[in-house]
């Protein structure tokens, strides 16, 4: 069912001078006909979660694991927020140098999180995490 919804969804969109291609995610959840309705919708919106991290945005259909990694988002963007406020960003900076001269023609920038109880946290520790609100 959630392919054939996804299929009516896939066709390019033409409206007057514009002509769009619209991207959708899906999850979904599966459940007794009379079970609790704000568990489904939760787990659902975790299942959509999963299926907003894949490329493709395949859809996705909620498994136990979904729930406990959108804690885990939950929480680690709470954390960063008091990472903010307690000012536990930190940046290296690496030089970018002209091979053929050996001048420095640059430098990137890369943040690390100083975590309080964790120390020094990779960016693929968080930054997925970071680039969108935590309600996202």
């Amino acid at each position: 069912m959630v392919e054939n919804l996804l299929a009516l969804l896939r066709p390019r969109f033409v409206l007057p001078g514009a002509d769009l291609s619209v991207q959708f995610a899906a999850g979904f959840a599966l459940g007794p006909p009379n079970g609790a309705a704000l568990q489904l919708v939760r787990q659902a919106g975790a299942a959509l979660q999963q299926s907003k991290a894949k490329p493709a945005h395949a859809p996705h259909a909620y498994a136990a694991s979904d729930e406990r990694d959108a804690r885990n988002r939950i929480r680690l963007a709470t954390e960063l927020q008091t990472a903010l406020a307690n000012d536990e960003m930190v940046f290296h900076y690496q030089p970018q140098v002209d091979l053929e001269t050996g001048d420095l023609v640059g430098a990137e920038a890369l943040v690390r999180w100083n975590h309080g109880a964790f120390g020094l946290q990779p960016p693929q520790r968080f930054l997925r995490v970071a680039r969108k609100p935590a309600h996202c």
